[in-house]
């Protein structure tokens, strides 16, 4: 009679060679997700290695160009700095169909709120996630996400501050894109700490300003905010301003969630900012002195979204600016 140990042998080999074959997937899938990650983030240091070796300054002739195209159209989501088609740009499931793109491939979830970065986006998403809605900060949730990152359609797919098993694949839509806008002036001021990283992403993602990274920090913001909404504007569904107190309801009806689920957002606390990293203050004779062409278009824009910029108004076409 065959002892007990003889007899579980055959079943204790299968059993472990099971164990280590599952093993081997997990730390395969493992090694495959970590290459892909550090090649997308690798491509990012490698083309931030390039373009910082490119020195230089913009003149102010240059400026008034590049502020008068600005003004006029989302110059930089055409043309030969662009190194994807209209098709794979667009965030807008809506516009994809519009235009006539092949939707079949795409991952399409319900919302995408973007903007510029400190535009209250961490308020937002904190409203939208004490109504119980799967929608994430700058990564993706079920529902979709809160990025100002998301703007974008990075050529490597790469994104600073996602999550790897929350974040955007090529290809992802979203049925609602809003556009979220803050007055510029409190931006401006509070993207004067964005980390270089952000910096290094902005200005890969805004290649028709030449030397962008060079700039003083607070000219950079300018830019951004004026380069940046005016690319958002093309595909938006709607444009929501962050200072209004029913900005959560507004943005959870207009993405279709349930309507008793939309109306505890009047309950939520009134506009407050989530992010309240300390920085400084602003004003527009400061950004008038810095870049008056960008600054004159600033203030069209926020004019436009809305916002008093009366005090604004004595410094546009003052020559003491250009």
């Amino acid at each position: 009679m065959p002892s007990t140990s003889t007899t579980h042998q055959p079943r204790w080999n299968r059993l472990c060679k099971q164990q280590g074959l599952l093993l081997t997937g997990c730390l395969f899938f493992l090694l495959v997700s970590l290459l892909h990650l550090f090649s997308a983030e690798l491509q990012f240091i490698v083309h931030q290695m390039k373009t910082r070796n490119d020195v230089g300054s913009i003149s102010p002739g240059q400026l008034k160009v590049l502020a008068a195209t600005a003004k006029a159209g989302a110059f930089w989501e055409q043309g030969p700095h662009s190194s994807l088609d209209t098709c794979e740009q667009t965030r807008s499931y809506q516009q994809a169909i519009s235009k006539g793109c092949s939707v079949q491939k795409r991952r399409v979830y319900r919302l995408l709120v973007t903007g510029c970065g400190r535009s209250s986006t961490h308020h937002i998403a904190g409203g939208l996630q004490q109504l119980g809605i799967d929608i994430r900060h700058e990564t993706l949730g079920s529902e979709g996400a809160i990025a100002w990152p998301y703007a974008v359609n990075d050529a490597h797919n790469y994104y600073p501050y996602q999550k790897y098993f929350h974040r955007l694949y090529k290809h992802t839509t979203f049925k609602h894109v809003v556009h979220l806008v803050r007055h510029p002036l409190k931006v401006i001021a509070s993207e004067a700490t964005f980390t270089p990283k952000s910096w290094d992403f902005i200005a890969k993602n805004t290649p028709q300003i030449p030397q962008l990274r060079n700039l003083p920090v607070l000219h950079q913001a300018l830019i951004h905010w004026v380069t940046w909404n005016r690319n958002i504007e093309t595909y938006a569904t709607l444009r929501v301003r962050a200072e209004d107190p029913l900005s959560v309801e507004i943005i959870c009806k207009e993405a279709e969630f349930p309507v008793d689920v939309c109306s505890r957002a009047k309950r939520l606390d009134t506009f407050v900012s989530a992010n309240k990293r300390p920085h400084g203050t602003i004003s527009w004779e400061q950004l008038f002195d810095i870049d008056p062409y960008f600054a004159e278009a600033a203030v069209q824009l926020a004019s436009k979204y809305g916002y008093d910029v009366s005090d604004a108004k004595p410094f546009i076409g003052d020559q003491n600016h250009l």
